[in-house]
């Protein structure tokens, strides 16, 4: 399947185009370890002092060209 750049740009979801587990895998790996979803076992290998209470506010999402761009007039100041 063929995806066009404008597709691809979506910043609004994300693309499945990752090759990491899928739910059933992540499933099974998080029954493994005796955990039963990923913020779980994340809550029980982060130390507490370091945890956030709220997600952290990042901003809206931009394309990889807009970052950079961004990068670049930051690096330009110092």
């Amino acid at each position: 399947m063929t995806q066009t750049l404008s597709q691809l740009e979506n910043s609004g979801a994300f693309i499945e185009r990752h090759i990491g587990p899928d739910a059933a895998q992540q499933q099974e790996m998080l029954n493994a370890v005796g955990a039963q979803s990923l913020n779980a076992l994340t809550g029980q290998i982060v130390p507490k002092d370091i945890q956030l209470a709220t997600p952290p506010q990042v901003g809206a999402p931009v394309t990889e060209y807009a970052a950079l761009a961004e990068l670049k007039a930051i690096a330009s100041r110092k």
